[in-house]
């Protein structure tokens, strides 16, 4: 569990694929269901296209394929995290699902689980359910040249 010293500290959890992310609220903008998408030509599989939201356009990366997984398909509970504006960038994640808020304190650290050659895969951390949640960095992520590589 976290230290009790420890500010509290609360997450928004969502679904890319099969995998579970936590991202700092201070990081995550809006959450908004899935938006019209104009499609760029010779650009990577993951990234989709760009997303007029209130007249400001967004980048939008699926991100369980930019990870290798199968793409994102488009239901009623996918959404779109609108993720750059804090690090000045328009960038929006489509992601299967939100999980809500989920507060540290109740998150068991797992130890040793950073993915180092992916600097935005964070602390892992396991709920009562036994589900494994990785924080996602936006930061890094935002920054990652593999990211910011969305050229054919």
């Amino acid at each position: 569990m976290s230290e009790t010293s420890a500010p509290a500290q609360t997450f928004l959890g969502f679904e890319s694929g099969a995998d579970r992310w936590l991202v700092d609220l201070a990081d995550a903008g809006e959450v908004l269901p899935v938006s019209a998408l104009s499609e760029v030509p010779l650009t990577r599989p993951w990234f989709l296209g760009i997303a007029n939201i209130r007249g400001t356009l967004y980048g939008v990366t699926d991100l369980a394929a930019f990870h290798g997984a199968e793409p994102t398909p488009i239901r009623p509970e996918t959404r779109l995290l609108l993720a750059g504006a804090r690090f000045g960038s328009n960038s929006a994640l489509l992601v299967s699902r939100t999980q809500g808020l989920k507060p540290l304190a109740t998150l068991e650290t797992i130890e040793g689980a950073v993915v180092k050659a992916q600097p935005w895969r964070g602390a892992q951390y396991r709920d009562a359910e036994g589900r494994t949640w990785t924080r996602l960095q936006m930061a890094e992520l935002l920054g990652a040249a593999q990211f910011l590589d969305v050229a054919l």
